[in-house]
């Protein structure tokens, strides 16, 4: 998809339609107006996968229920009992309701063509379950994850922690500014934001299957687990680890070791890292896609600052 000549099409417009939907918008206004950020987020990532279709506010403000509900994703299935289903009943019809926004496009054309594509024994006995399924996927992982990784990515710009990360976590260095972060994302915004993301992922663990029976060492001693126990990696951790990433609480888009990063499932941008990683993100070149494009306009219609033009002129001597 990200290859394709329709895709490409959809990206150049996009910045006019953030600009459009958004006029002037700043770094504060993100901060401040996360629900509108969020709708903006969803906007973006459905005009890129859904042929160029910009949502409404209403309908986008759905969809923002796959960030702002995220923490029901994640509850045990006990928990989730001893609140009576709350969370899963909300994420229920957050599924209803994501499948209805698909319906009031006139997308349904697009899963048709999807199901119709698959080999026999991958087709889904209706469409709507292959929509159900798709756009659970697109909103827990491209909604959900893309709002995570530009409210980190605004909140850090101005030298703030994004809600829920921990005090004591991240040490801004000599990015001691907005202007100063500002112009680390112009320099070059894929590895500031790949930056962001590295010490605040979207995505803090994730859970897999042993497929067969495994000796694993847990705090030094070696340990039987049967084949069909859970396992979790935790992303967040490999991401600061002392052995792969030198001063890792520092931030630094500039550090050398940035693409050792497993934020997206894989340590994306090594070579080779879709037949190395198997279970690599494929919707990491869309997340950035969409965050770049929000973060080019919002960072040019940042105020100047008074001593602005003083530090370049102090940076293009010392050059």
């Amino acid at each position: 998809m990200h290859g394709s000549s329709s895709y490409q099409t959809r990206l150049k417009a996009l910045p006019g339609k953030i600009a459009e939907d958004w006029p002037k918008a700043t770094l504060s206004d993100l901060t401040e107006d996360k629900a509108r950020h969020q709708r903006l987020v969803v906007k973006c990532i459905f005009w890129m996968m859904m042929g160029g279709e910009w949502l409404s506010d209403s309908d986008a403000a759905i969809l923002t229920g796959w960030r702002t509900n995220a923490s029901f994703f994640i509850l045990p299935r006990f928990v989730q009992r001893l609140a009576f289903n709350f969370g899963i009943n909300k994420i229920k019809q957050l599924r209803i309701d994501t499948v209805k926004v698909i319906e009031r496009r006139r997308q349904q054309d697009l899963f048709f063509e999807m199901n119709n594509a698959l080999p026999p024994r991958f087709r889904r006995d209706t469409v709507v379950q292959l929509c159900d399924e798709t756009m659970y996927a697109v909103g827990f992982a491209g909604i959900g994850g893309t709002c995570a990784m530009c409210e980190t990515t605004a909140a850090f710009m101005q030298k703030q922690l994004p809600d829920e990360f921990p005090s004591g976590q991240v040490n801004f260095g000599g990015y001691d500014s907005k202007a100063k972060m500002i112009e680390a994302y112009k320099k070059d915004n894929r590895a500031y934001l790949k930056e962001c993301c590295r010490i605040d992922p979207p995505v803090t663990s994730a859970t897999s299957v042993l497929k067969e029976n495994q000796d694993i060492i847990l705090n030094g001693v070696w340990k039987e687990f049967q084949a069909g126990t859970l396992r979790q990696y935790t992303l967040s951790l490999a991401n600061r680890d002392e052995k792969t990433f030198e001063q890792p609480k520092v931030f630094n888009p500039l550090r050398t070791d940035l693409n050792q990063a497993l934020t997206w499932n894989g340590a994306y941008g090594t070579p080779g890292d879709e037949k190395n990683y198997p279970r690599i993100c494929p919707g990491r070149y869309l997340s950035l896609d969409v965050a770049t494009a929000i973060f080019d306009l919002v960072v040019n219609n940042e105020p100047v600052p008074k001593n602005h033009d003083l530090h370049m002129q102090s940076l293009t001597a010392q050059s």
